[in-house]
């Protein structure tokens, strides 16, 4: 006899084959035929027979059936007679009428199919589930005379349970597919649905402002009070907390705006000085409460007065510095700076940059990171959160672009282009 943990590290080769073979997406069909063979052929310490198959649940109004969709070395007859079989009938149907595994260690009374010349057998008729649904079910032949052990009925549970997220996947991609058919309904109820999260994103977004700004205002006012230490610190993180709440809100507005398709990049002559002067007073308490270092730096070489969307690069600068101040430690630099380059595609450009001296990310994150910022995504898909989307889609509306650069423990550096102009 086989040793237990030989026989149990065998067990979870085995799982493992079946959950990778789940994984690939080919036809219903296809991933079963290769799943019940694979299953017979890698279980040596079950002692099976070498022939077995799946059948799939066929809903039906009289009374459901199974249907003999896998079939491994199966007799004629069998194909013949058990390629359907009603629940309740025979083992493959008391196993999916009862939702137990269903033992036999010979053709006893329960074998309703027989056939002249069938060989001396028994079988596991395990029971494919998914929550209470019936999905199919899996038999395995038996020598005559098998004696069942709970270790076998544990990993067939086991088994069960890997063909049922198989089998449950290929139904959700084909019932979405078959929702293909009906597009030009889904397009309408997706446009709907986006109105409709545009306009809720609205109203909390102004329920929620006045109530902020109230909190906040009160806070400053005890600030000016006479107030002890723990007092004063209370007083301190409800600021900040507001602040924090104060551009949420106005993130979820930027969304709103982008998600209606209402967002537009209101282009003027103006000083980039300009901008980054409002940068550094936004930016110049909140870099000193958590003793950071802010760097504004900007290329001597650019011209004076540009021609652009001042609002829409604050928008995002503000952004990456708040992202920078969150990742950055105590007595950390962070740089922002802006320089002249040039695209040959494209013309000249001015490339942004916010560089820290924070945590870093990893090469892993980076990449991912880097592809979900080229690529439109949803924002579900960035990691990151809905800041750096916000970034992307605004860089959009005026042909830019953005991307990362990290090292870990080292620091951030996150840029964005966008084209030079001069002139209307």
């Amino acid at each position: 006899m086989e040793a237990p943990q030989n026989i149990a590290l065998a067990e979870e080769k085995t799982l493992s084959l079946l959950l990778e073979k789940s994984a690939n997406l080919n036809t219903m069909e296809a991933y079963l035929q290769d799943g019940i063979e694979s299953l017979i052929q890698n279980v040596p310490y079950l002692n099976l027979l070498p022939k077995g198959g799946i059948l799939l649940t066929e809903k039906h109004a009289e009374k459901d059936k199974l249907h003999l969709v896998a079939k491994f070395q199966l007799s004629p007859e069998i194909h013949s007679l058990c390629e359907y079989v009603d629940f309740g009938y025979c083992l493959c149907g008391r196993a999916a009428e009862s939702k137990e595994i269903q033992y036999a260690s010979c053709i006893d009374h329960r074998h309703d199919i027989s056939f002249d010349g069938i060989q001396p057998h028994g079988h596991y008729n395990i029971p494919i589930l998914s929550n209470d649904e019936v999905l199919g079910v899996i038999v395995l032949y038996l020598p005559d005379g098998h004696k069942k052990s709970t270790r076998e009925i544990n990993f067939l549970q086991r088994v069960s349970g890997v063909f049922s997220l198989g089998i449950s996947l290929r139904n959700n991609i084909n019932e979405l597919e078959s929702t293909k058919i009906h597009a030009e309904n889904l397009t309408v109820i997706a446009e709907n649905s986006k109105k409709m999260m545009t306009q809720f994103l609205v109203k909390v977004s102004q329920k929620l402002r006045n109530p902020v700004h109230g909190v906040i205002g009160l806070a400053e006012v005890l600030q000016d009070t006479e107030l002890d230490n723990d007092q004063q610190e209370l007083v301190s993180t409800i600021l900040e907390n507001g602040s924090i709440f104060q551009r949420l809100i106005s993130e979820f507005e930027d969304f709103a705006e982008i998600a209606s398709d209402s967002i537009k990049a209101k282009e003027y002559a103006f000083s980039l000085n300009d901008v980054f002067n409002s940068i550094t007073y936004y930016f110049d308490s909140i870099t000193t409460d958590k003793n950071l270092i802010l760097n504004i730096s900007p290329s001597n070489h650019l011209p004076d007065v540009l021609y652009g969307s001042p609002k829409l690069i604050g928008r995002v600068l503000n952004i990456l510095l708040h992202n920078a101040v969150k990742f950055s430690k105590v007595g950390g630099v962070i740089t922002v700076s802006a320089k002249e380059e040039s695209k040959k595609a494209k013309g000249n450009c001015i490339v942004f940059s916010v560089e820290d001296t924070g945590v870093g990310i990893n090469d892993a994150i980076i990449k991912e990171l880097n592809s979900l910022l080229k690529n439109h995504q949803n924002p579900s898909a960035l990691i990151s959160g809905i800041g750096l989307y916000l970034c992307r889609e605004l860089l959009s509306l005026v042909d830019g672009s953005i991307w990362v650069e990290s090292r870990l423990n080292q620091g951030s550096k996150f840029s964005f282009t966008l084209p030079l102009k001069t002139e209307s």
